[in-house]
C-alpha cells in the first residue's frame, strides 16, 4: 500500500537538516489514516470493559550521583565514538547504557544506582501495595530478585514453573513484589499486583503497554498505578523521544488517547 520504507518517509515526514523524522505531514497523516481504514476494526479496552477499575501514569525523575554520572559519561564518549567512526558497535553500546542507568552493577560500578535506590523507597512504602517490576533485561532483574529476596521470571522457564509463580504472588498477600523480564506476551494474569514499575522502557510502546495489561485485566479489584522510572539526562530522555513520536503517529491515526501523554511526572 505504501510502497518501501524510504519512499513512505519521503512522502509523509517532515525531516530535519540532517535526514532525521522530527514529525508527519498533517495532510499526509489525513491521508493514511484514509487509506488504512476499511481495514481497521478496533475497539479499545475501556469500551469492552468499562467495569475495570481506573489506572494511572506515573514519571518518577531520578538523579545519578556524580561517580554514577562520570561513569555514564565514559559509556556515552563511547557510543558517540563508535557512531562516529562507524565501527557498528553503536546499538552495543547503547544497550549498555540503558543497562547502566537501570542497574550499575550490572557494568562492575559498585553502586546501586538511582533507579533501585527509588525502588528500595517505593518499597518500604508503609501500605499493601504489591509490586510487579519489568526491564528488558534478564541478568539484571535475577539480580534485583536476589538482593530483594524476591520471586522472578526472567531467561529460559518452564510454562508449568512460570504460572506457579505467579499464582504463588497473586494467592499470597506476603509475597509484595514480583520481577519478571517479559511475560507481556504470554496473556497471563498477575493480578495481584496493583502497581506496575517498569524499570527502563521498552523501544516498542506495545510491549510497554502489554506489560501493564498482565495488571490492569479481568479480576482486577484495585485501581492501577503504573510508574515509569527514568535518569534524567541519560538513554532514558532518548527512548522515551522515540516512543513520543511513535505514538503520536499511531494516535493521528487511530485517534487514540494515549494515557502515558497525559502521566504526572514527579521528581
Amino acid at each position: 500500500v505504501f510502497g518501501s520504507l524510504y519512499s513512505f518517509l519521503d512522502k509523509y515526514a517532515i525531516k530535519d537538516f540532517f535526514g532525521s523524522v522530527i514529525g508527519y505531514k498533517p495532510e499526509g497523516l489525513a491521508e493514511i489514516k484514509h487509506m488504512v481504514a476499511p481495514y481497521i476494526l478496533r475497539r479499545t479496552k475501556e469500551e469492552v470493559l468499562p467495569e475495570l477499575p481506573p489506572k494511572t501514569y506515573e514519571n518518577r525523575i531520578v538523579e545519578f550521583t556524580q561517580q554514577e554520572r562520570r561513569a555514564y559519561k565514559t559509556l556515552a564518549k563511547e557510543v558517540m565514538e563508535d557512531i562516529a567512526a562507524d565501527l557498528g558497535g553503536g546499538m552495543v553500546h547503547t544497550v549498555r547504557a540503558r543497562q547502566f542507568t537501570s542497574y550499575p552493577p550490572i557494568l562492575k560500578l559498585d553502586s546501586d544506582g538511582p533507579k533501585v535506590r527509588e525502588l528500595q523507597e517505593i518499597f518500604d512504602e508503609d501500605n499493601d501495595d504489591k509490586y510487579l517490576v519489568f526491564s528488558d533485561f534478564a541478568a539484571i532483574i535475577e539480580l534485583l530478585a536476589k538482593k530483594f529476596k524476591a520471586p522472578y521470571i526472567a531467561g529460559p522457564i518452564k510454562s508449568a514453573e512460570r504460572m506457579r509463580i505467579i499464582d504463588s504472588f497473586n494467592a499470597d498477600p506476603n509475597q509484595k513484589v514480583l520481577f519478571s523480564s517479559g511475560v507481556g506476551s504470554y496473556g497471563v494474569e498477575i493480578t495481584g499486583a496493583n502497581v506496575v514499575i517498569h524499570l527502563d522502557t521498552p523501544w516498542n510502546p506495545a510491549v510497554f503497554e502489554q506489560r501493564t495489561d498482565r495488571v490492569h485485566r479481568i479480576g482486577q479489584k484495585r485501581s492501577v498505578n503504573i510508574i515509569r522510572l527514568m535518569v534524567r539526562n541519560s538513554i532514558d530522555d532518548r527512548v522515551d523521544h522515540v516512543i513520543s513520536k511513535k505514538l503520536k503517529l499511531r494516535s493521528s491515526i487511530l485517534e487514540d488517547e494515549i494515557g502515558r501523554a497525559s502521566c504526572r511526572e514527579r521528581v
